[in-house]
């Protein structure tokens, strides 16, 4: 009984078959199923053991230049201002606090950190705002779309440790939020598991840094840190062509608008509730602000989804009596006051977005 497995090809003029043992082609792709699986399990091992994700705080950890409740309580009870903004680099960056300050006559706490999301502001507005002796009367919240409602953005990997040092001893709803609301368990187990995908980041710092060592290589006659300094402007983000940049993160955003924006399925899964709840038991004024991106310079660049999203957000903190300022479609915000992403913070070009601040917000402060 012939057991070959012919495979036919098909040329020109005329047809080929060839006729192949049928245990050779089982064995083929046995054999590279096994090579394959051999070289993630090396590199796997090149890496071993990761770093068993888990909610285990560092309650007492150190950050460089991290922010932690009792630095938040200490800068509070020493400014005695009676208003703080709470936010990322949207805030930190794209507010000049001083000029504020001449504006308006009014001191005020800025708040935030690189990176800062939903989960980090809850705990410093909870451990930091919240048990400061000096009452603190307004706090405003500086978003950018849906971040209020995505608890479990940028809380692992290098948000991590920023996260830890913001924790008291028990922390449930961070845990139950931030880290279990929505990872499946394939993700879980990746996470905990998996070396190479925890040591992803590292790779691109990696392959960034090898390219800047081969640029620096090729000027070897010049002292190695004016040419580290050069090669650092020339890739800045700022050198950037604006309106290219602004047109690459119009296409990611649209990628990103089939993600979730069900904000009255998202809300009940978010710390938002917990804040306004934190904010009513302290007597705390609570304003929010939606920061322009630089997506909004092109005009209807929103998604319907993400439109109908806002609607809703905007209602549901109504019935709240509370007050949110959307900024995405302030047109003296222009391409000029960017700089890297969504900041605003372009040296080269007036603050405007403090003064469209100082000109709206105080009216809402509680009084």
């Amino acid at each position: 009984m012939n057991k070959d497995k012919k495979i036919k090809t098909i040329s020109k003029n005329k047809k080929t078959t060839i006729a192949l043992p049928s245990d050779s082609l089982l064995s083929l792709d046995f054999k590279n199923i096994l090579f394959m699986l051999a070289i993630v399990v090396f590199l796997n091992l090149c890496f071993f053991p990761s770093n068993k994700m888990s909610v285990n705080h560092t309650l007492n950890g150190t950050l460089e230049n991290g922010i932690t409740s009792s630095l938040i309580i200490n800068a509070l009870n020493m400014g005695k201002s009676d208003v703080v903004f709470i936010g990322n680099s949207m805030l930190t960056r794209g507010i000049d606090k001083k000029k504020y300050k001449s504006l308006t006559g009014i001191s005020v706490q800025l708040i935030g950190t690189g990176g800062a999301e939903s989960a980090w502001w809850y705990l410093a507005f909870k451990n930091g705002v919240c048990k400061s002796d000096y009452h603190i009367k307004t706090a405003v919240f500086f978003f950018r779309d849906n971040e209020l409602t995505e608890p479990s953005e940028r809380v692992t990997d290098d948000y991590k440790s920023g996260i830890d040092i913001l924790c008291e001893a028990n922390e449930p709803l961070l845990d139950r939020l931030a880290y279990y609301n929505d990872m499946s368990d394939l993700e879980l187990m990746i996470s905990n598991h998996w070396p190479l995908y925890q040591k992803r980041k590292d790779f691109k710092m990696g392959i960034n840094a090898a390219i800047k060592k081969k640029i620096n290589k090729s000027f070897s006659n010049a002292a190695k840190t004016n040419i580290e300094k050069a090669t650092e402007n020339i890739f800045a983000d700022t050198n950037m062509n604006q309106q290219l940049f602004t047109k690459y993160q119009f296409k990611i955003d649209k990628k990103t608008a089939s993600f979730d924006f069900d904000f009255n399925n998202k809300v009940k899964k978010s710390f938002l509730p917990e804040i306004i709840s934190l904010a009513k038991q302290n007597n705390i004024k609570l304003i929010f602000v939606r920061v322009k991106k630089r997506r909004d310079l092109i005009p209807n660049s929103q998604p319907p989804e993400l439109i109908q999203y806002v609607n809703n957000l905007n209602t549901y903190l109504k019935k709240e009596n509370l007050v949110m300022l959307d900024f995405t479609n302030e047109r003296r915000i222009k391409e000029e006051n960017y700089t890297d992403g969504d900041h605003q913070d372009n040296m080269n070009a007036p603050r405007v977005f403090t003064q469209i601040l100082a000109d709206t917000l105080p009216q809402y402060y509680a009084k």
